[in-house]
């Protein structure tokens, strides 16, 4: 209902004539869209706003072209900002954490329409090739079926004296998240795949499949490389997805994101938080 009235707010401020004003008064400032994901199997019913479907980015694409929006790399589109040579009404199009539906889906889309854009790649999974953790676990607790779980023995000690629990819908993402904080603290990644197999067995998952699919997976060094030659820009990410307050832990994530990307891409990644100082 929300969505529905939201969507209907839009096509009202469109028929009123508020979206060609919106795009006159703001033609000389730069605007990013911002992606992520692109659905391979169910993800946009997992996390529709993480996954967005072929036919949609396509559509999206195809509009911004249509009407003359001009679209630039992002670091381009910045240096021209910062000249005062942006051209009106520009776009740079920016894809975050590197998920392997970039490349399947996404990159056949801007290669179609001949649209550059630059991805940010968060370097922890990349090196380590598994699904993310955390998608990975809220997406079994999701997809499951049962509505009573044993998690007794899962290896999670608030668990593990556990009887059978209620797997109703609104106790699937506190018992999901309570499994990432604990994996998160006390495993490391070779753990946290085998509690991940636990939990899928105990829920009726197919883990192996989820791995299979890459559906919550990130590019491989050879499909990166694939994108840079096609003209996607590599951007600067965090390593692990997180992005400390403290100066000195800040820049470590960048610097290990740098460390294990740069080689595969073979060039420097701009950091943006020094060339904006």
């Amino acid at each position: 209902m929300r969505k529905q009235l939201v969507r209907g707010f839009y096509q009202v401020c469109k028929l009123i004539g508020l979206f060609h004003i919106a795009r006159l008064l703001t033609r000389y400032e730069l605007r990013i869209l911002c992606y992520h994901g692109f659905v391979l199997e169910d993800e946009n019913q997992f996390r529709e706003s993480l996954f967005l479907s072929r036919e949609n980015f396509e559509d999206r694409i195809r509009f911004i072209r249509d009407k003359k929006f001009p679209i630039l790399h992002l670091e381009d589109a910045l240096a021209r900002l910062r000249a005062g040579t942006l051209p009106s009404n520009a776009v740079a199009i920016t894809i975050d954490d590197g998920f392997y539906s970039v490349f399947a889906v996404a990159l056949d889309v801007l290669r179609k329409y001949h649209v550059p854009a630059t991805m940010y790649l968060t370097s922890y999974y990349f090196l380590k090739g598994t699904p993310i953790f955390e998608l990975v676990v809220a997406y079994m607790c999701w997809k499951s079926t049962k509505m009573n779980v044993d998690l007794s023995g899962l290896g999670v000690p608030e668990f593990d004296a556990a009887p059978a629990c209620d797997f109703e819908r609104h106790r699937r993402q506190v018992i999901g998240e309570k499994i990432v904080a604990y994996g998160n603290a006390a495993l490391d990644e070779a753990g946290r795949v085998e509690l991940s197999r636990r939990l899928a067995e105990r829920l009726g998952v197919d883990y192996d499949r989820i791995a299979e699919s890459r559906i919550l997976s990130l590019v491989t060094a050879k499909e990166l490389a694939a994108m840079q030659e096609a003209g996607i820009r590599i951007g600067l990410h965090s390593h692990r997805h997180r992005f400390p307050h403290d100066h000195v832990q800040a820049r470590a994530e960048l610097e290990d994101n740098r460390a294990a990307v740069e080689p595969v891409i073979g060039k420097k990644m701009v950091d943006y938080l020094l060339s904006e100082r």
